[in-house]
């Protein structure tokens, strides 16, 4: 790999490969997603076009969650509105437990506490 443009501050910092891909692969994912967002909802001429779009998805999120109220499951509903808070707090416990067991650096370790 090349060098590092930002070198770590203190001499116990690690490098973990492990760690470094689950990063990049979650920036990839990242990148992958705001681009279909936008290549999906396209490009608009100005402002006030913008806030109309946006209103005209809440409208249509409302209607639907409405008619669907009572047929989806409520897993699902949750799935929904807690499927991102979720999978990104998992990646982090990962990476947290992950320095803990390979490397012995805690939390309150990094802190330097």
């Amino acid at each position: 790999m090349g060098r590092a443009v930002f070198t770590p501050s203190r001499p116990d910092r690690v490098h973990d490969p492990a760690v470094k891909r689950v990063q990049v692969l979650r920036t990839i994912l990242g990148l992958v997603a705001i681009s279909w967002m936008l290549l999906s909802y396209g490009s608009a001429s100005d402002a006030d076009a913008v806030v109309d779009d946006r209103f005209a998805q809440i409208r249509t999120t409302l209607i639907v969650l409405a008619v669907t109220y009572g047929t989806v499951p409520f897993g699902v509903r949750v799935a929904f509105v807690l499927g991102a808070p979720l999978s990104v707090t998992g990646v982090a416990m990962w990476e947290l437990r992950w320095l803990r067991t390979r490397r012995g650096i805690s939390v309150r370790g990094a802190l330097l506490r």
